[in-house]
């Protein structure tokens, strides 16, 4: 990439020419290691259906993918997903991983409209680079141009102190996240239609099921190279944002049920949140998903123990090994995932012998249940410091997390309230003992539903005087 200008407060670089340099803003958007992009070409028959299916490489394959393996992908008319999949070779919403980025298409090519001249590639950039400079839209992450028309490209992030894009699992709650991200999108291409109709955006691509041209490819429409280039905002970091920024931005309305919050719930549970325990585990993943891109693991560990020494490599695969067994998936995803991990991240990597153990380890003591760490621990044993963890904005897996004991709320009629009434009730009266038939009509008369005989044992768990007592 080459410096070109200063734009929204940051700067924008070119593409390079270069395969490898040229691929790697579709490394930058894909940068989950656990998620699966699909690429595909049309055959030579029909142009406009993506009927070839090239292939589908998680995020950790695409990147450690050499020269030659790069310049396969960048075949004539290749295109990639934009969003990330569980599963290759189906572009069905209910397999969407990571909402990676909103792509917006415009069509400038075909403008049908006669009154209005249409826009040159470079033209059009310049008019998009204008509306970010004034702030009428946000600035995007990439600008694209493919074939004869452009792609605004806008990376996403789970939240503002984070670079890993929003997950989406495959339930209800999923399915809202995906209408806020369709809402979204739909709300760029109005104000673009509304201030710039030359541009003339294309509602209808610029869904989930995207798939835009592999940068460095060729274009047999133009016979061009897929170029663009990418905006940095004034930290010298690529444009993300949440979707809740984008919908502000955009004026949309987000979505119902989208933001955490408590509603009042049917049956005693609230169905926006997720079960403690999995909560926990799912939070602690995404950590350590941030806590990797930040920095690997080596085999020093800064906060060992006499009689703790842990390898924080064995410890990051151990924890992505359990998350996803205490998530509920099967064992061997869990290892899947560990093994990737431990080739990107883990400086230098386990062995076989050493993944085998930490394999074995980790499922007997999820069997025996003998293994439920804290924050705090697990903080430690993957070497983190508070620094690091202040940086990263960690909330879990830091060594100074505080171990949160949900207390349940305090019953006004229950047995401790009673109890406590009961007690005040004969400590009040003169008499050495006060009958259980009248400290029952007092306890009806403050809204406790009790019998006789309940108020009767109440007084022999206080230890009080009963009338039969005073009468021996």
């Amino acid at each position: 990439m080459k410096l070109t200008r200063k734009v929204a407060g940051g700067r924008l670089e070119e593409f390079s020419h270069e395969p490898v340099e040229a691929f790697a803003a579709v490394l930058t958007i894909h940068h989950a290691p656990d998620g699966v992009v699909m690429v595909r070409r049309p055959s030579s028959v029909h142009l406009n259906e993506l009927d070839v299916h090239t292939g589908s490489y998680r995020g950790d394959k695409l990147a450690a993918m050499d020269e030659q393996e790069i310049i396969k992908l960048q075949q004539t008319d290749s295109r990639f997903s934009l969003l990330s999949w569980w599963r290759g070779a189906t572009l069905a919403e209910k397999n969407i991983r990571y909402l990676t980025a909103i792509g917006i298409d415009l069509d400038i090519h075909s403008l049908k409209s006669g009154e209005l001249e249409p826009h040159t590639q470079q033209s059009a950039m310049n008019e998009v680079l204008t509306l970010a400079d004034e702030k009428v839209i946000p600035a995007p992450s990439f600008i694209w141009k493919s074939g004869r028309g452009l792609w605004l490209v806008y990376m996403l992030r789970h939240n503002s102190r984070s670079i890993t894009p929003p997950r989406v699992a495959m339930d209800r709650r999923g399915r809202r996240k995906i209408r806020f991200y369709h809402e979204v999108a739909f709300g760029l291409c109005d104000i673009l239609d509304a201030v710039a109709p030359r541009l003339n955006t294309d509602r209808a691509a610029s869904t989930a099921k995207t798939m835009m041209r592999v940068p460095g490819s060729i274009s047999s429409r133009s016979l061009s190279q897929v170029s663009g280039i990418a905006l940095f905002d004034p930290r010298g970091r690529p444009w993300r944002y949440t979707l809740d920024t984008l919908a502000v931005a955009t004026g949309t309305r987000p979505a119902i049920g989208h933001r955490e919050r408590f509603i009042a719930a049917k049956k005693g549970t609230c169905p926006n949140r997720r079960a403690g325990h999995e909560a926990t585990w799912n939070n602690r993943l995404r950590e350590l998903g941030i806590v990797c891109r930040f920095r690997g693991f080596t085999p020093d560990n800064p906060h060992k123990h006499k009689s703790q020494r842990v390898d924080p490599r064995k410890a990051a695969v151990g924890l992505t090994i359990l998350s996803h067994i205490r998530l509920g998936k099967e064992a061997r995803v869990g290892y899947r995932e560990g093994a990737a991990l431990n080739r990107l991240y883990n400086h230098p990597p386990l062995d076989d012998a050493e993944m085998n153990e930490v394999w074995q380890e980790t499922v007997r003591l999820h069997v025996e249940g003998s293994l439920e760490p804290t924050n705090a621990t697990l903080g430690r044993r993957l070497g983190i410091t508070v620094e690091e963890a202040n940086e990263m904005g960690l909330e879990k897996l830091r060594p100074d997390a505080e171990r949160v004991a949900y207390k349940k709320k305090a019953d006004p009629y229950g047995t401790r309230a009673r109890r406590e009434a009961v007690a005040e009730i004969i400590e009040g009266d003169d008499r050495l003992a006060v009958p259980p038939k009248e400290v029952r009509a007092e306890l009806v008369e403050r809204g406790f539903m009790v019998s006789e005989m309940t108020v009767y044992r109440d007084i022999r768990a206080l230890g009080l005087t009963l009338p039969s007592q005073v009468a021996a």
